[in-house]
């Protein structure tokens, strides 16, 4: 008889009803000797709850049921506090012909009387797991209406005793504070905020969201948020009704979305040497000092021009345009870069599984499990993996032949200069996916600020 010994423990389990790991290692290696079952193999789960499939020793376990005759528990909430589970493990274990037994309880999963008992000791376990949680959500909400915070402090907070108290780190939303009444973006704040290490417990660094949603949260204002309840005046504010509503009007008005007002040949494919960011295209009319105007379009890196310690890289549009033509009329073979592109496998298994973790977190949220800002930050760093995974592709670098740059070639280059700032656009963002370059500012030798284009990888 092969036999898979499984425990688990809660924190709050070993603690409380003495379902310690070693215990139950225990008692059930020592149920085996006596039955004579010498080959046995033990799979545990520390401070995991039972409400869940996604345990590291279970999921181990089920892999390798082909090989074992019996899964042993101490007892059948060990296993699971879910009914559906178990009975997708029961059924699981059928098709495998793997015996299921507790050590404690009596029954038996090969006969229907057997399978109605253990189906209904696992809906005790899983009555007795949303009472406790419902028991522990009443006493939070009721805690939340005598005026107690009962989840971790803000940085700008302590928690004594169940009440907030503003602490050294208030000063930071006064500095944030000024600098929205001066009419400074959030992004700039942000960025102010980062350059000068502006930095407060369990803040890493600053950007434009959790910014936002740090200034919008009623914390600040002195009320206190849990699920759908929201109780004023719990505490001492840190942001007057004046401010924020000051604060709320000045991020309105410069929330909106852009439209793009002009076409740009290398739109999204310039990558800054310094920074790695992609250049923007700015266009519009000067005039000079005898008063003539004229049409400039001029790619610049936003990042770097906001950075006094680098060096500000712009160019004319017309010395990319020049530079790239003579590159591919030139057949460079080392700056040329083709890129096959095909979709990792298992990719919408991955997308799935994230999918039901932001399930997880809204229905956490709208119970008042976690905080506004805790949800948001979550949500911000899950969407920015499912974009990561969607995106993912698997690259196979090739040797570049003459024939495919012969090819490539010919096909840019035909008509070129007969077609469009609108057509070159569409040409580019479909054949091109980023442009490595050199920025050479301008000096003795060069007249105006140039570039010397590195690397082209193609979209192929």
């Amino acid at each position: 008889m092969k036999v898979a010994i499984y425990t688990r423990v809660s924190s709050a389990e070993q603690a409380n009803e003495g379902y310690s790991i070693h215990e139950q290692k225990k008692k059930l290696i020592s149920y085996c000797e006596i039955h004579d079952w010498n080959e046995y193999k033990v799979f545990t789960d520390a401070g995991i709850s039972g409400g869940s499939m996604k345990r590291p020793a279970l999921q181990n376990l089920m892999k390798q049921l082909s090989y074992f005759d019996l899964v042993l528990v101490y007892k059948l909430d060990r296993l699971t506090r879910n009914v559906r589970d178990l009975l997708d493990m029961l059924e699981e274990f059928e098709q495998y012909n793997v015996s299921f037994k507790s050590a404690t309880e009596v029954f038996d999963t090969t006969s229907a009387i057997g399978k109605l008992f253990i189906t209904m000791v696992g809906a005790m376990a899983e009555w007795e797991r949303e009472t406790i949680r419902e028991r522990s959500l009443f006493g939070s909400r009721a805690a939340v209406r005598e005026g107690n915070y009962i989840r971790e402090a803000p940085f700008c907070y302590d928690n004594i005793e169940g009440k907030l108290h503003p602490n050294e780190h208030a000063k930071v939303i006064d500095l944030i504070v000024s600098m929205f009444k001066k009419g400074i973006s959030a992004n700039e704040i942000a960025r102010r905020l980062n350059s000068s290490k502006v930095y407060v417990p369990k803040k890493k660094s600053w950007n434009r969201n959790s910014l936002i949603r740090l200034m919008r949260s009623p914390v600040l204002r002195g009320h206190t948020k849990y699920g759908d309840m929201l109780i004023e005046n719990t505490h001492e504010p840190v942001l007057s009704k004046h401010d924020y509503n000051a604060i709320n009007d000045a991020i309105s008005s410069k929330t909106h979305k852009s439209k793009v007002k002009h076409h740009a040949i290398f739109r999204g494919a310039l990558v800054c040497p310094q920074c790695n960011r992609r250049l923007h295209l700015y266009a519009g009319t000067v005039k000079d000092r005898k008063g003539y105007k004229y049409d400039v379009r001029r790619y610049k890196c936003e990042t770097c021009s906001k950075n006094k310690d680098v060096k500000n890289v712009s160019f004319n549009e017309r010395e990319v345009e020049n530079k790239f033509i003579n590159l591919l009329k030139s057949y460079e073979l080392n700056k040329f870069h083709i890129r096959k592109v095909e979709p990792v496998k298992k990719i919408e298994y991955d997308i799935d599984k994230i999918n039901k973790q932001k399930i997880n977190y809204t229905r956490s949220w709208s119970l008042g499990y976690i905080e506004d800002d805790e949800y948001f930050e979550l949500m911000e760093e899950i969407n920015a993996t499912k974009k990561m995974i969607e995106e993912q592709t698997t690259e196979n670098k090739q040797s570049v032949s003459k024939e495919q740059i012969q090819s490539i070639n010919n096909f840019i280059l035909k008509g070129w200069e007969e077609l469009t700032i609108k057509d070159k656009e569409e040409l580019i963002l479909s054949t091109v996916d980023k442009i490595e370059f050199n920025f050479i500012p301008k000096d003795k030798k060069h007249k105006t600020n140039t570039l010397d284009i590195n690397n082209i990888h193609f979209k192929f």
